[in-house]
C-alpha cells in the first residue's frame, strides 16, 4: 500500500524541539542556506547540485517527507545538503546563527485560510524579524505562492521588517520546488519575492 502524504499538517502538533545531531557536523560546517517546508526535496536537490560549496539544510515538520527528502538527497550523490524533521519556529532561533545564512526559502507555505488556524502559519510579524537576524548582511530571503492573498500577506509581513528591502519579484527557486513545478505546469499564477538584509 503506498503511503499516504499530507499536504498540510498542523505545525502546533510538534511537541518538544529537535533532539538530533547539529546541522553543521551534518554538512560539514554550518548551514549557508536554510529552506523552510522543503516537502519532497526538489529544491534542495537542484540547489545542492547548482551550488557545490554551499551547505543546504531543510527544516521539515512532515516526518515521512523527511524521509522521502532525505532519500532523494542520498540517491542524488549530494553531501552537502541534508533535512531534519524539525519545527522552523521553535528550532531556527537556537540552530541557526546569527549573521550566517546567504539564502533562505519559504516556497509555498500552507496558507491555513481559515481565522481560527492563521496561528498555525510559519510566518508572522515575529518570525520575519528573526529570520532576518540569520541572515547575513546581503542574504536573501524568497519566497512563493500561488495564493495572491496569501502572497500579500507576506510581503506585507516582510515589508515590516526594517532589516529587509525587496530587491525583487518571483525568484528562480519558484520553479525548483515541486510545488512550482506543479501550478507552473498547470499555468497558475504563482506570486513571490526576494529581500535582502540591508542592515
Amino acid at each position: 500500500m503506498a503511503m499516504r502524504l499530507r499536504q498540510h499538517t498542523n505545525p502546533l502538533t510538534y511537541r518538544g524541539s529537535y533532539q538530533g545531531p547539529d546541522p553543521a557536523l551534518l554538512l560539514g560546517g554550518p548551514p549557508t542556506e536554510l529552506e523552510i517546508g522543503p516537502g519532497l526535496g526538489e529544491l534542495l536537490l537542484a540547489r545542492a547540485l547548482e551550488a557545490p560549496a554551499a551547505r543546504l539544510l531543510g527544516v521539515e515538520v512532515r516526518r515521512a517527507y523527511v524521509e522521502i527528502c532525505q532519500r532523494a538527497l542520498t540517491e542524488g550523490g549530494v553531501r552537502n545538503a541534508c533535512v531534519i524533521y524539525a519545527e522552523a519556529r521553535t528550532d531556527v532561533p537556537r540552530l541557526i546563527a546569527e549573521r550566517s545564512l546567504d539564502r533562505i526559502y519559504l516556497m509555498f507555505p500552507d496558507p491555513w485560510f481559515k481565522h481560527r488556524h492563521r496561528k498555525r502559519r510559519v510566518l508572522d510579524a515575529g518570525f520575519a524579524g528573526l529570520l532576518a537576524t540569520k541572515l547575513r548582511p546581503g542574504g536573501e530571503l524568497h519566497y512563493a505562492t500561488d495564493r495572491g492573498e496569501l502572497g500579500s500577506e507576506i510581503r506585507h509581513l516582510l515589508d515590516g521588517v526594517a532589516a529587509l528591502a525587496r530587491v525583487g519579484d518571483l525568484p528562480p527557486a519558484a520553479a525548483q520546488s515541486g510545488r512550482g513545478q506543479h501550478h507552473l505546469g498547470r499555468g497558475d499564477i504563482i506570486v513571490g519575492g526576494r529581500y535582502a538584509r540591508v542592515s
